[in-house]
């Protein structure tokens, strides 16, 4: 058995090997080359790999300013996606990327409030779908 500090200088070893972190959004989770992040990133723009699905889904990209990010031969890039779809690289405006944000974090806030007001005291009124009484049966 090894004892604790041997352990801890394990683990203070296989952190300081570690790669330098990259969060999440910043462009490294992409998969493309440096040369296109810093293209995406000097027309101002956010990106993110958006699944085709044949349904639709891009065109709602589109509705909400996405663009199909095209390299100099103004094709667009494509990935994979599984279960023969394709996943297409978009870019975003950062003034929207921002805007949608915002709006994400004001739906969340509500959603949490809404959560907080639930009462766990049990002075809360009894919660009944649909106004309709349900037993509770022991006979089960």
């Amino acid at each position: 058995m090894k004892n604790s500090s041997t352990q801890e200088q394990s683990r203070t070893d296989k952190v300081s090997d570690r790669p330098a972190r990259v969060p999440r959004g910043a462009g490294g989770n992409l998969m493309v080359s440096q040369s296109i992040i810093d293209d995406i990133a000097a027309k101002g723009c956010e990106a993110r790999w958006c699944l085709d699905d044949n349904q639709g889904s891009i065109s709602k990209y589109e509705a909400a300013y996405w663009e199909m990010y095209e390299d100099a031969n103004g094709k667009s890039i494509t990935r994979p996606g599984g279960n023969g779809k394709t996943h297409i690289l978009m870019m975003l405006k950062k003034e929207y990327a921002e805007e949608d944000r915002v709006l994400k974090r004001k739906r969340n806030s509500v959603t949490l409030n809404d959560t907080a007001k639930l009462d766990r005291s049990g002075d809360a009124p009894e919660y009944i779908p649909d106004d309709r009484e349900y037993v509770v049966s022991s006979d089960l």
